[in-house]
């Protein structure tokens, strides 16, 4: 059995590769109900967010099901995908510091060469009392026993514990609450087994089990003396962004956001 790589061990390009094969992961029957489970849980999330402004970078080519429930203007960022709403490097976002009301994280920090790094960029673009909603795989799981002997990026992916992520935010002035798991049954390719395992996910379900094969934390940012709605800034930094071109295509009521809406 070859020596596993773990993600702080392969190259940017390797990274890249990786990413797009859990990329197209997703469209198998595992892929698929991880998206629906992640997406339920992002919605009961969004329940306690509010704002104006919602970006998502990561893992998913599109914006998950419940991201843009209760505001205004959402975009997809990514490194790699030109249809992308912003395209984006990672470490030098385009944001100005503390200027996005929500920020979700797709298994970003699982498909990173510096985690601490892209956690310490995404904190600083969530404003005084927003949300930074973070996605990862859970090691303490079924999937976390497959990424142990697993191939391709199943075995190679960060899978870093969420008690560790909970205290790098703790760190970053975020206050965590309990986080919301799902996918407990393992990340077979057999639809027909998936379906004599459903008890797996009703019963995690039902009983809340911290053990499925993703997490979904939920961290507010909390600064002490400072304004939780302070006075609109500016989103984007000045010039980082290309004027939006004809022909560009935008989810609903994000254009103006490209010019400046204050």
């Amino acid at each position: 059995m070859r020596r596993h790589r773990r993600v702080g061990d392969i190259s940017q390009q390797d990274l890249q590769q990786l990413l797009q094969e859990a990329r197209d992961w997703l469209d198998t029957e595992s892929g698929r109900q991880l998206l629906l489970a992640e997406g339920q849980a992002l919605e009961q999330a969004m329940q306690r967010c509010f704002g104006r402004h919602l970006v998502q970078f990561g893992l998913h080519r599109e914006l998950l099901p419940g991201a843009d429930c209760g505001i205004a203007c959402c975009w997809r960022a990514d490194q790699l995908d030109s249809n992308a709403d912003l395209l984006i490097e990672e470490g030098a976002w385009p944001f100005e510091p503390h200027s996005l009301d929500v920020l979700v994280l797709h298994h970003a920090l699982d498909f990173t060469l510096a985690p601490h790094a892209v956690l310490r960029e995404a904190a600083l673009m969530v404003r005084p009392g927003g949300h930074l909603l973070l996605f990862g795989f859970n090691p303490w799981s079924l999937w976390g026993g497959a990424h142990l002997i697993g191939r391709g990026w199943l075995g190679e992916a960060g899978f870093i514990a969420p008690a560790r992520l909970a205290d790098w935010l703790a760190l970053l002035g975020f206050g965590v609450e309990k986080p919301l798991s799902g996918c407990y049954r393992p990340p077979l390719r057999s639809a027909r087994w998936l379906e004599r395992l459903q008890w797996m996910e009703r019963r995690g379900q039902r009983q809340a089990l911290p053990c499925g094969g993703f997490y979904l934390l939920q961290a507010r940012r909390q600064m002490p003396g400072i304004n939780a709605d302070p006075v609109r800034r500016p989103l984007f930094r000045r010039l980082d962004v290309p004027a939006l071109t004809a022909g560009s295509r935008r989810h609903s009521g994000r254009q103006s956001l490209y010019r400046s809406p204050y």
